[in-house]
């Protein structure tokens, strides 16, 4: 996700307002975020999803695969219909 500005070739702003997210072509987020959207009743359809982690912050939990889960964060590209 840091490289997100990168791949964009744009500069990715944040926000923390429900109404800036109706403004948007794509949200980033994280679970806690796609539930406020949701609760808002905001219509989106899911474009990627997938477990975060950083590599430079390797934990037991994450290298064996049976704990994995409990050491990464969902994420969500959305696209806000």
């Amino acid at each position: 996700l840091n490289s997100l500005d990168f791949y964009a070739q744009d500069t990715i702003h944040g926000t923390n307002s429900i109404a800036d997210v109706r403004r948007e072509k794509y949200i980033l987020t994280m679970d806690k975020g796609l539930d406020t959207i949701k609760q808002n009743g905001i219509a989106y359809d899911i474009e990627k999803q997938g477990a975060l982690y950083k590599v430079s912050e390797l934990t037991p939990e994450f290298i064996n695969p049976a704990t994995r889960n409990t050491a990464t964060r969902n994420y969500y590209l959305l696209k806000i219909k």
